[in-house]
């Protein structure tokens, strides 16, 4: 992956890390650890509170703020920094420690927690886009996707049911693929409407996503070269005709094997689309509609640095 405006990050001898973790997403004696392997690596370190009002806690000294969570964690610090406190902003360092670390893994994020400390020191900053989507007078953001379809139901259906059976990251990848499996068998397609540009799109779908990077949910990589860097969404959709090639794929996916999922894409930085009143969703969050409406999509640009691995030669 080629990534632009690349520069190295120096905060001086001893930056301030200021470490948000979260509980859910590792032991709660992990905290201590990475604290202990921060101060090791030369950094200073302070820790977020529990207070749900994340950016309200940025010291003013603050040189970069440490996610070590998943993706809903990261996304929770990114919107309340967006909903009023860009002032707040600071390059993000991502220690992954959730499920499917989507957002890690289109930065190329990975490594032990010592190891990617340690790359702190080397790695340069990459500009991150934010997408925004908006409904009538109500507008929100999204670092992911937004979309409709097969994906929201799956969230709605995973989220009651994982935590009953699943007993770590490569069952719980697994079980979600299961049961997108059965919920695209059954899916009844609705029709959408989309308006790119002069470009008319009416088709009955099982999924519509607008991706900022190249994967969502169990790492469903449907817009393999899409650059979170490169001021373009991709819009990716599937129909009632490409509904067998679609269960064909997670069927791969599920045996472990990878392969290109065989669906329409559309390259945007601005659209609008008319939805049906189910099934929608911003990132990992449902959005609940009792009538169909319309959705303005749009790329607000670079709004985010995030640490990430040097591009090798």
């Amino acid at each position: 992956m080629s990534w632009k405006n690349k520069y190295m990050i120096d905060h001086g001898p001893h930056p301030l890390i200021q470490l948000l973790h979260n509980d859910a997403a590792g032991a709660s004696t992990q905290e201590l650890e990475l604290v202990k392997l921060i101060h090791k690596e030369g950094f200073k370190c302070k820790l977020f509170g529990h207070s749900e009002r994340i950016a309200h806690q940025i010291l003013p000294q603050t040189d970069v703020l440490a996610v070590a969570a998943g993706d809903g964690t990261i996304r929770k610090l990114a919107l309340d920094m967006l909903n009023g406190h860009l002032k707040h902003r600071r390059p993000i360092a991502l220690l992954p420690h959730g499920t499917a670390n989507n957002i890690s893994r289109a930065l190329g994020i990975s490594g032990t927690n010592r190891q990617i400390i340690r790359s702190w020191h080397q790695q340069y900053l990459h500009p991150f886009d934010i997408g925004q989507y908006s409904i009538g007078r109500k507008y929100s953001f999204f670092l992911e996707s937004f979309g409709f379809g097969v994906f929201p139901r799956l969230i709605s259906i995973f989220n009651d049911r994982k935590k009953e059976v699943a007993h770590n990251v490569d069952e719980e990848i697994h079980l979600a693929l299961q049961y997108l499996l059965d919920i695209v068998k059954y899916y009844k397609a609705r029709m959408c409407h989309i308006q790119i540009g002069k470009q008319r799109i009416d088709e009955k779908l099982l999924l519509l996503e607008v991706m900022n990077i190249p994967s969502i949910g169990p790492r469903l990589t449907l817009s393999p070269h899409s650059d979170p860097s490169d001021g373009i969404l991709e819009l990716v959709y599937v129909t009632e005709a490409q509904r067998e090639a679609f269960i064909a794929w997670i069927e791969q996916m599920i045996a472990g094997k990878s392969t290109k999922l065989e669906a329409k894409r559309i390259l945007l930085n601005k659209a609008s689309i008319t939805l049906p009143p189910v099934d929608w969703h911003t990132d990992d969050r449902l959005i609940k509609r009792k009538s169909k409406g319309t959705v303005h999509i749009s790329l607000l640009g670079h709004m985010f640095d995030f640490l990430g691995t040097v591009e090798k030669k």
